[in-house]
């Protein structure tokens, strides 16, 4: 990660976290809760800290950090704490110890001082680096797709960099003439090192097809992966049962080999392309979604980072609204899908282990 990332970040929680009062309105619940539990008497009723600390934290997105920025409030101990897992969180301590309210004031007040720290620590940042850092310039309303080169899909020499730059100007090219566009309209926003990171700039139409892309090679690659944890189980049961295997192993093979077709007609389905493809548009779409699906299995990494108006209201007639808030969803889907799938690759790992 770049400076200017854990910047931006340190930015971004001043604004969406210190400035829509998140911390505060936690506290404020943690507090009355304590009062109620240190109190012998009557109960003083809470619910409207309750809704208070729900709006606060819906009101948080977050869509445009990207995955490193993100892992950072997970290290940080209050990425769990916002959005949607934030509500879902505070619900479930409140339900759970309805009826012992002391650990459900013990349990805010672990949250209070994780984002008490957090933001001492994020405004500290923001204060050392402030005039040391230039804000990174990108179009307000543009989607950033951040494809991460690494494990088998690293870029490790000037031969490499050639592969991969050929094989994604075709993955470019396929997506943007399968939704009417050029392949110029698919922008280098920049490039950092490491593992080398290049972020392009989308449109947020041009962001829906490889979001949507994404998400169907992602849903592909968690059924092998449900197919392959079976056949793994059926092995370690040692069932003398020779078609069961084979039928599963078949089973992975034919997910695989209709992978591309299927994720190519879920894009049409979905009304994210045109209902009508032209035959040498449509091919060359599906040797982008092949170089795409290979990319993903040696590795490789796609990441969006929506704009910071991604979730707000829009009044103008035609606005990006609409548009940003279904992106945003999308984004969530894939998200989720991309924890599910990294939790069944552990069970097949651990299955391996023990075998």
């Amino acid at each position: 990660m770049n400076v200017d990332e854990i910047y931006e970040l340190a930015v971004w929680v001043d604004r969406e976290v210190s400035g829509k009062g998140v911390p505060q309105a936690y506290a404020a619940l943690q507090a009355i809760l304590q009062t109620n539990a240190d109190s012998g008497s009557a109960a003083q009723p809470f619910e409207a800290e309750r809704q208070a600390v729900i709006d606060a934290v819906r009101s948080v997105s977050l869509a445009s950090l990207s995955a490193e920025q993100r892992e950072i409030l997970a290290n940080e101990r209050i990425a769990q704490h916002l959005g949607e897992n934030g509500v879902q969180e505070v619900e479930e301590i409140l339900v759970r110890n309805q009826l012992d309210i002391a650990t459900a004031a013990q349990r805010f007040g672990t949250i209070v001082a994780d984002f008490n720290r957090a933001v001492t620590h994020f405004q500290a940042l923001e204060s050392s680096l402030n005039g040391f850092v230039k804000r990174r310039s990108v179009e307000s309303e543009g989607v950033l797709m951040r494809v991460v080169f690494t494990a088998e899909a690293s870029i490790n020499d000037v031969v490499d960099l050639k592969e991969w730059s050929e094989k994604w100007w075709r993955i470019a090219r396929g997506v943007a003439l399968a939704n009417g566009n050029a392949v110029e309209d698919v922008k280098v926003a920049s490039a950092s090192h490491g593992s080398i990171i290049i972020e392009l700039l989308l449109f947020a139409g041009l962001a829906n097809v490889f979001l949507t892309l994404m998400n169907k090679a992602l849903e592909g690659t968690e059924k092998i992966l449900n197919i392959r944890l079976k056949l793994d189980e059926i092995r370690k049961l040692d069932i003398k049962e020779p078609s069961i295997e084979e039928l599963l192993a078949n089973a992975i093979k034919k997910a695989r080999a209709e992978k591309i077709e299927e994720i190519a007609k879920a894009l049409v389905d979905a009304e994210v392309l045109p209902k009508k493809l032209t035959a040498d548009n449509r091919n060359t779409l599906v040797s982008s979604i092949s170089e795409l699906v290979g990319f993903l299995e040696k590795g490789g990494e796609v990441d969006f980072v929506l704009p910071a108006s991604a979730g707000e209201p829009d009044d103008e007639p035609g606005g990006q609204a609409p548009v940003l808030a279904e992106l945003q969803k999308k984004l969530t889907d894939q998200r989720a899908l991309q924890e599910r799938i990294l939790a069944l690759e552990a069970r097949v790992q651990h299955l391996g282990e023990e075998a």
